[in-house]
């Protein structure tokens, strides 16, 4: 110790320990960084994968939104054709019911009157 030996020799080994270990922490910011670069890309691409979904999901919501309204007008519309059908039908059967169709009592009379006349016909021979 006395000749200064041991003290320089503990003075090197020291700045190497210094220099080593700013270069382990160097390596470790390093090492830190590139993960947070990792992260950061993978969170800006799974924001973006989420906006494009996002749109998607609304065209596809809107799309089916308006398929949706045309079947429910084309239901209205149909339930409307067939309802008016379903008076027109009533409408006749009333008709029909309560006024007497001239062609058919017609049709019966001749014909009974037809029958009449060939049973009294045929008997005078």
């Amino acid at each position: 110790m006395s000749d200064g030996k041991p003290s320089s020799v503990n003075a090197g080994e020291r700045e190497f320990e210094v220099g080593k270990d700013e270069a382990w922490f160097a390596n470790i910011k390093q090492t830190y960084d590139v993960q947070q670069n990792l992260v950061v890309n993978a969170l800006k691409q799974a924001t973006q994968e989420l906006a494009q979904t996002n749109a998607q999901t609304a065209a596809h919501t809107a799309n089916v939104n308006g398929l949706a309204l045309q079947a429910m007008q084309n239901a209205i519309e149909t339930a409307n054709a067939v309802s008016k059908q379903a008076v027109r039908h009533a409408d006749i059967a009333i008709d029909h019911q309560w006024n007497v169709d001239e062609q058919a009592v017609a049709t019966t009379i001749v014909t009974k009157v037809l029958a009449e006349m060939a049973k009294a016909g045929g008997s005078g021979k």
